[in-house]
Order: structure tokens, then C-alpha cells, then sequence
């Protein structure tokens, strides 16, 4: 089920920039706990009082809402403030909850947004991100033989769970995967073993909803069609992440390896000189870590 706004296209006009914050606040509040919904953004909005701040409407991008952002596009062309896209939420123990929106159409700039958006970003009181366009993610997958065997091993574990347990973890997954590793795959840096793991277990998640739906009652998959579909679209972008995460990983751990040899290498001194034996090693090592860099670079 997708998120709808109690916030209409036509009670704008009326709204004061207080007010508008004030229902925003309620409005988050309901979607978060959907993980992602659509968001319509314009950065230089004129409330009815004057003011001029962001003014950000979530919900699905149809109907009403797709009819107003059209609309936004050509009455605003010269202003060029307007965008859309998709805000996913995340609140993950211990960390601050969190929003994001991914910005896939418009003229809108992000650091605009943010900047005229001061006021209400501080009273949603979330950690919040907004950049422009899909993380570009090296054409990498993982090999059959390996989804093969997460599909077997969900098919047993599915034996003992709901779906709705398993539903329920799969959009605190995908909401935690968009929170804290896209934002590292788009930077290509900082990723650990905890963001593969993390990645990793949505794949897994993905194949067990999947699984489920072919051994519930055909009332249960009525229910569930729609979200079926959807996460089965998500598929192939999830499995890109977990293979360029697992290469990343492989890359930092032979780079450290080779560092560390490298170093042992340089810091050899007078009162302290290497055996013959060991830098014959430590040379032999480093040519095929040379070598295995090169081959998962290529």
C-alpha cells in the first residue's frame, strides 16, 4: 500500500508557511513509517502569508499529485525550482532517523532546497539528504551459482516465517541499504564488511517475499501483488549493489595487505635489516597481490 497525503493540491493556496510546517510534521511522520514514498519539491515557493521557503508534498507520483508537478514544470520554467522523486526514510537503533530524497527529475538544486527549506527541515528533526539522479554503480553481478543458493536457503527458512514478518524486515532493510550505503557506493569509499552484510541480507529478504508468495493462499497473494511486484523490480539494482560491494570490499582488503607488506619492505634499517629469506617473500607476496589487483580492476 502506498503512502497518500492528507495534504491536497488545493488547500496550498490557503496554506501559511507555519501552518504548512505544522502539517508537514504530521505528514512525515505517517510516511516514514512506509520506508519511501514520492516527493514533489519546489525551493522558492510563496506561502500564502508572504514567506518564501521549500515546500516539499509526499505521496504516490499519480493523479493529483503528478498533475500538480506537470503543472509546476511549465508555470515555473523560468524559476527552474521544481523536481521530483523518491524520499526514503530510515531509522536504525542508535543513529538519528534519517531522510533522503533521491531527485530524479526537475531543475530544483539540492543546496537550494535545503538552504530555503531551514525552518522545516529542523522541525521534522531528521538527518536529511537530498542529491540529484541514481547512484551510478559499475556493471558488476554475482554468479548463478551463488543466488542459487540463497534461494535454497530462504525457500527452508520460509517454512517457519510470515510474510508480513518477513515483509516488515525487508522494508527496514531496504530503508537502512538507501540510508548508509548508497550514500558510500556514490562516494566509493568508506564501505565495510557491516554494509555488505547489510546489503546482503535485503537481497536475501527480496528472494524470501518472493518465495513466500508462491506457497501462501491465492487470497494471501491477492494482498500482496502489488508489493511482490514492486520488490521484484528492485531486484536486479539490489543484487548490483551486493556485487559492488563485494568487490569493493575485496579491492580495500588486498590494497591493505599490499600496504602493509609495502611498508614492512620500506621500514627495514641498519639494526633491523630483513633476512634474504623474508624479503624474497614479502617480494613474491606482492607480485600476486599486483597481480589479483589488477584482475578484480579489470
Amino acid at each position: 500500500m502506498a503512502f497518500k497525503s492528507k495534504i491536497t493540491v488545493d488547500q496550498l493556496k490557503d496554506l501559511t508557511e507555519v501552518n504548512y510546517i505544522k502539517l508537514a510534521q504530521q505528514e512525515v511522520k505517517r510516511a516514514a513509517k512506509f520506508g519511501e514514498t514520492g516527493v514533489v519539491v519546489l525551493s522558492d515557493y510563496q506561502f500564502a502569508c508572504g514567506a518564501v521557503s521549500t515546500l516539499m508534498l509526499l505521496g504516490k507520483m499519480s493523479g493529483s499529485l503528478m498533475k500538480f508537478y506537470r503543472q509546476m514544470k511549465t508555470e515555473r520554467s523560468k524559476e527552474k525550482d521544481f523536481a521530483k522523486g523518491t524520499c526514503y526514510f530510515s531509522n536504525i537503533d542508535g543513529n538519528q532517523p534519517s531522510m533522503r530524497i533521491a531527485l530524479d527529475d526537475g531543475k530544483g538544486k539540492p543546496a537550494k532546497i535545503k538552504k530555503n527549506g531551514k525552518k522545516l527541515l529542523k522541525k521534522l528533526g531528521l538527518a536529511v539528504e537530498i542529491f540529484k539522479g541514481e547512484m551510478n554503480l559499475a556493471n558488476e553481478t554475482l554468479a548463478q551459482e551463488e543466488l542459487d543458493t540463497i534461494e535454497a536457503e530462504v525457500d527452508k527458512e520460509n517454512d517457519d516465517q510470515k510474510m508480513a514478518l518477513i515483509i516488515k524486515a525487508y522494508k527496514k532493510a531496504f530503508a537502512s541499504v538507501v540510508a548508509d550505503v548508497v550514500p558510500l557506493l556514490k562516494a566509493k569509499a568508506g564501505v565495510e564488511e557491516q554494509h555488505y552484510q547489510l546489503a546482503l541480507k535485503l537481497l536475501r529478504l527480496s528472494k524470501s517475499i518472493q518465495d513466500k508468495q508462491e506457497e501462501i493462499s491465492e487470497k494471501q497473494q491477492a494482498k500482496y501483488v502489488d508489493l511482490v511486484a514492486e520488490v521484484k523490480s528492485r531486484e536486479p539494482k539490489v543484487i548490483k549493489i551486493v556485487a559492488n560491494l563485494k568487490k569493493m570490499l575485496a579491492n580495500s582488503t588486498l590494497v591493505g595487505n599490499f600496504k602493509e607488506l609495502h611498508e614492512e619492505m620500506s621500514e627495514q634499517t641498519a639494526k633491523r635489516p630483513l633476512s634474504d629469506e623474508r624479503r624474497m617473500q614479502i617480494k613474491g607476496r606482492l607480485e600476486a597481490l599486483k597481480e589479483r589487483l589488477k584482475a578484480v580492476s579489470a
